[in-house]
């Protein structure tokens, strides 16, 4: 009985200390200091490619009536622009619906409008005009935005992408020895999605020869890197 007292004494004796060890907060070394910049570069380029929107609205006194006639307009409309050098893969439908029209006296169906839209990928930007010329031949109702993009430019954003790097950095070491440290390695870097780099014309007036101006377009990358500071 005694030499149970005497271990079971000896054995608390022991836990005591470790407990106090286990409850005891540990002191956290306190986190580097860090400094967080965006770097930015931009440039011009001429674009490659255009992107414009065309289409018919048919009314008729019921859907189906409506419809045949949209379609049979549509369809010479695609046709011409294939005859025109225009890759079937180029001409695209982005918005088909029907829309009923209402009497305003009485508030009764009267017509239906069904509106077809397609979007056509135009590469070679010196026919343009021409392929333009052609479009206003087979009257679509409806025609919007012409936008020049620019679509390889892979080699340019590699660049931008470098520059932007660098102007941060710079930035960062600006930042740094103003506030008297010096800067320490990239701790984090994350790159935005690319914008796309596009000019919009919003109202082309489709004459015959109808002259277009590209111009340029403004492609822009940004990165956001943070740095450790000693």
């Amino acid at each position: 009985m005694k030499i149970t007292k005497f271990l079971f004494r000896f054995f608390f004796t022991l836990l005591i200390p470790a407990a106090l060890y286990t409850l005891s907060p540990a002191v956290a070394a306190a986190p580097p200091a860090t400094l967080e910049v965006t770097g930015y570069a931009e440039t011009q380029i001429v674009p490659d490619t255009a992107y414009i929107s065309i289409g018919m609205e048919t009314a008729a006194p019921t859907v189906g009536i409506a419809q045949t006639r949209n379609n049979r307009d549509i369809q010479k409309i695609r046709t011409a622009l294939q005859h025109a050098g225009i890759a079937p893969e180029d001409i695209k439908t982005t918005d088909f619906y029907v829309s009923p029209n209402y009497d305003s006296k009485n508030d009764t169906i009267i017509s239906y409008t069904v509106t077809h839209m397609l979007r056509l990928k135009i590469h070679d930007l010196q026919r343009l005009s021409a392929l333009l010329d052609t479009i206003t031949q087979y009257a679509p109702n409806k025609i919007q935005d012409l936008t020049f993009v620019g679509e390889h430019i892979e080699g340019t954003e590699r660049q931008l992408l470098q520059q932007a790097v660098q102007n941060g950095r710079n930035t960062a070491e600006i930042t740094a020895a103003a506030a008297g440290k010096r800067l320490g390695d990239i701790k984090e870097i994350t790159i935005p999605a690319a914008p796309s780099s596009r000019g919009t014309v919003r109202s082309v007036n489709l004459t015959a020869a109808t002259p277009v101006a590209v111009g340029t377009a403004t492609v822009r990358r940004q990165v956001h890197l943070v740095f450790y500071l000693q």
